[in-house]
């Protein structure tokens, strides 16, 4: 519904420029540098990310009502055009929403009739292979370290308690034969 009044290049032009006159009136009024480094940094390409984000949407909504396997290959077209911008970048607004869009095209794609349309899509994050060789070397170094202090921890405690126990002896020991009990 609104994708296709936000799709129009002249309704970009226009906001981007209102914008821009809106931050610099700002500026002028405020006096103050804190937003005039924003005005180049917003420009065309956010609109086209979020056109392309808009085309998504429609798709993936396309595909939930109408059930046309084309919606599945238009979604798989466009999130593929747009992964090599988001690959691996995981503060961007940007690409965990359209992490969140593939999440839910593959659980609408695993219930519909599309057999040649592609089940699964690569993962905007990717596979960190750092934290997968590195999490079972933390784990192991951890086991170890915790085994190594509970024995510490028993054979101090085993200790203790047998120079418990033999201070205990000898003490009744002496407190029988100074006060003569079995005699």
């Amino acid at each position: 519904m609104h994708g296709e009044y936000f799709n129009k290049e002249i309704y970009n032009n226009k906001v981007l420029t209102f914008y821009k006159k809106l931050i610099q009136k700002y500026y002028e009024y405020k006096r103050d540098d804190e937003y005039s480094n924003y005005v180049p940094k917003f420009d065309q390409e956010i609109f086209k990310k979020y056109k392309c984000l808009v085309d998504l949407h429609d798709n993936l909504g396309k595909l939930l009502t109408n059930k046309h396997c084309k919606y599945a290959t238009s979604f798989v077209d466009l999130y593929n055009d747009i992964f090599n911008t988001c690959y691996g970048d995981i503060y961007s607004g940007l690409c965990t929403e359209i992490e969140n869009l593939r999440k839910d095209y593959e659980t609408i794609i695993k219930t519909s009739e599309c057999s040649d349309a592609q089940k699964t899509l690569p993962s905007i994050y990717g596979n960190n292979n750092l934290v997968i060789i590195i999490m079972p070397l933390v784990i192991i170094s951890l086991v170890s370290f915790l085994l190594l202090m509970v024995y510490k921890v028993n054979k101090t405690f085993n200790t203790k308690k047998y120079i418990l126990c033999y201070r205990l002896i000898k003490y009744f020991q002496s407190f029988i034969l100074s006060n003569n009990f079995f005699i």
